[in-house]
């Protein structure tokens, strides 16, 4: 059974409120950045650019193996997979919904 956080808009529009699953996302784990500019958090999208960027010149300025930059990146999937719905919740609740 899924369940569901139900959230209304500031001003009380019946037609805006919005239904946000709560777990895992896995479209969240596989395109992270995107998933979070879809959503419009904004920070957390920079946030985790920022991390992935890291990632990547780690790898190619310290010479490090591929397979570690692809399981930190799959950690940071895994993380941000498991906290984007409670993310989205705060990110609509911080704009003013109930």
């Amino acid at each position: 059974m899924a369940l569901f956080t139900v959230l209304e808009p500031p001003k009380g529009e019946i037609d805006k409120v919005t239904f946000v699953r709560e777990g895992f996302a896995p479209l969240a784990l596989v395109f992270t950045v995107l998933w979070a500019l879809w959503h419009r958090i904004w920070v957390v999208a920079a946030i985790l650019f920022a991390i992935l960027v890291a990632i990547t010149l780690s790898v190619t300025l310290l010479d490090l193996n591929p397979a570690v930059a692809s399981l930190l990146e799959l950690a940071t999937g895994l993380i941000f997979g498991f906290e984007a719905r409670r993310l989205r919740i705060m990110s609509l609740e911080r704009s003013g919904y109930r």
